[in-house]
């Protein structure tokens, strides 16, 4: 069954990443699976107010639980944190299982 869902993306980065003289520093970047599977990889350009609204389509079996991940790709794990906010799926009941910071996981019902 294929579904869209959206999600919102935040981002934290210390100021002496954001200011880092060093592109590996300043270059946070993140991925999104479901499930085991890439979903998508983008580099993070804007500042910690800002956050993204990700609209995501995939292929779901309806009665198994499914999960949706962030994945921060940094040097070093002090460089970004993100999250996941504000999780829906268009025109399909969800029962959320497990929700963190980093990790939502869903079932449809």
């Amino acid at each position: 069954m294929e579904i869209g869902i959206t999600v919102e993306v935040h981002c934290q980065q210390p100021l002496w990443a954001i200011n880092h003289r060093e592109d590996r520093y300043r270059d946070s970047k993140y991925r999104l699976y479901i499930d085991n599977d890439l979903i998508t990889e983008r580099s993070w350009l804007w500042n910690n107010s800002t956050f993204l609204q990700e609209n995501l389509w995939a292929n779901l079996h309806p009665a198994a639980e499914h999960t949706l991940t962030i994945e921060p790709v940094t040097y070093i794990p002090e460089q970004a944190k993100f999250s996941l906010a504000a999780f829906k799926i268009e025109g399909q009941l969800t029962k959320i299982v497990i929700s963190t910071r980093t990790k939502i996981t869903f079932k449809l019902v």
